[in-house]
């Protein structure tokens, strides 16, 4: 609630550089809402689920399509809270990038880096729906914009390899 809050007060300074920063509490935020559901291998355990399962209705002559949402496969409280929990990460994620996007900045390199890691978190949260077409049009957006990234290090090695593990 403090951060929803601290949130406003920058959203209300209408300030490039409060822009930044709101984008950044953004990340952070949807970033909170998906733990748990995305850390570490979680993401690669929940594609190749989602490979079986697309084989298993291939196999039964029952596909109807790869694109369709779950949500109503969800019943319990919990996975209730956890589509709920994705679906806010996804308006942080698409929030963040709107404001990354429209801010300039002299921090231009870490900026577009930014862009790259949301666009893939994006990404991720649209396959936990099993939105695969806007999973892969994110996924082909960061693969792009991290193979243009001036950035170097672990973490870009990391980032691409998840793109490209999702990209198959």
């Amino acid at each position: 609630k403090l951060l929803n809050k601290a949130l406003e007060t920058y959203r209300d300074l209408q300030d490039d550089e409060a822009n930044f920063e709101i984008a950044l509490a953004l990340l952070e935020l949807g970033n909170g809402y998906v733990t748990g559901r995305d850390k570490d291998n979680a993401v690669f355990s929940y594609a190749i689920g989602a490979i079986c399962e697309f084989f298993e209705k291939d196999g039964s002559d029952d596909v109807t399509s790869s694109t369709s949402s779950s949500k109503s496969e969800f019943s319990s409280p919990e996975k209730i809270e956890e589509e709920q929990n994705i679906d806010d990460a996804i308006q942080c994620y698409k929030e963040a990038l709107h404001l990354l996007r429209n801010h300039e900045s002299q921090r231009e390199d870490k900026q577009s880096d930014l862009v790259a890691r949301s666009t893939r978190r994006l990404a991720d949260c649209y396959f936990m729906q099993k939105e695969y077409d806007k999973a892969l049009e994110c996924y082909e957006k960061s693969l792009s914009m991290l193979r243009n990234t001036p950035s170097v290090g672990r973490d870009l090695v990391l980032e691409n390899a998840h793109v490209l593990c999702m990209l198959g």
